[in-house]
């Protein structure tokens, strides 16, 4: 189910098998309205190789995705290398949308609308995001963990330019798979573009997605938890064709999601090993709790 959202909002997800994992985390958000800007502070706990090693080295391909995380500094959302936010690589996406907004053949079967709509998103995306890797830290059980400082500038242009482009990919989906009924809500929405609001920190998100996808996707609404109670299965509601989403409340001075139970038990230190042979500068007593409200304020 978040994999499909995830694609609608270019949470895009990689093409390879993770070889880095964390197994927990929590990210803090602040909508700060004056600013028009979305502050989100991530915090990635119990970080490892998932080979579940102790003793053995990093493999070539575990230090090429360090080596990524360090210099790139994509920023994940509730998933192992699921969904993540790329600065780095919407350049060259926006240079292939360029073409083929211009190139029928380029473009394929997909129409203008979308393109010129996905090309938007990906404008705003790279101008408003800023990601900033803090320190690797171990927690009080030694532990590897790390964070990051996460700045969606211009809020209003990326929601705007977001909503526009859930509109053309439901256009484009509507041509089939809908019954009539359906098909006209889905189209209705489209033209009010309204998918996601954002309420002082209330985030609402509408989502058109099909009966039989959402039935498949029963398991994953299951799967995050934190101190084993589900994260987000209050916070979704099916009516169909729509999936709706709210998290956060108007009011609060920031809103906290967390879920930490992604990699349970597979945590091995082979990667905070590696990074001590390095001489990497590995913190302790970290207050996190400190850097968030800083950051958040």
């Amino acid at each position: 189910m978040f994999r499909k959202f995830a694609a609608a909002l270019l949470l895009a997800p990689l093409l390879f098998t993770s070889c880095i994992q964390f197994d927990g985390q929590n990210a803090s958000y602040r909508h700060d309205v004056e600013q028009d800007e979305l502050r989100i502070f991530q915090v990635y706990e119990r970080i490892h190789v998932e080979r579940g090693r102790n003793n053995t080295p990093l493999t070539s391909r575990e230090k090429g995705q360090l080596a990524d995380l360090r210099l790139n500094q994509p920023t994940f959302f509730f998933g192992n290398w699921m969904f993540v936010l790329r600065r780095d690589q919407l350049g060259s996406q926006i240079e292939e949308l360029e073409k083929k907004l211009v190139d029928p053949k380029a473009r394929g079967e997909a129409s203008v609308d979308l393109v010129r709509a996905e090309l938007e998103i990906c404008i705003a995306l790279h101008e408003s995001l800023q990601v900033v890797n803090g320190d690797f830290y171990t927690n009080d059980k030694g532990e590897l963990c790390g964070y990051q400082m996460v700045r969606l500038a211009n809020l209003k242009r990326l929601v705007k330019a977001t909503n526009a482009y859930i509109s053309a990919t439901a256009v484009n989906s509507a041509k089939s798979g809908w019954s009539e009924k359906s098909k006209a809500k889905v189209l209705a929405a489209a033209m009010r573009s309204q998918w996601i609001e954002i309420d002082g920190n209330q985030i609402s998100a509408n989502f058109p997605i099909k009966a039989t996808d959402y039935d498949e996707d029963s398991d994953d609404r299951k799967t995050y938890k934190a101190d084993g109670k589900p994260t987000f299965l209050e916070k979704i509601k099916y009516e169909e064709p729509f999936l709706r989403a709210v998290v956060g409340k108007k009011d609060e001075v920031r809103t906290d999601l967390r879920v930490d139970n992604l990699q349970r038990g597979k945590y091995n230190d082979a990667l905070l090993k590696h990074l001590r042979e390095e001489g990497a500068d590995i913190k302790k007593n970290v207050d996190i709790d400190k850097l968030r409200r800083e950051f958040l304020k």
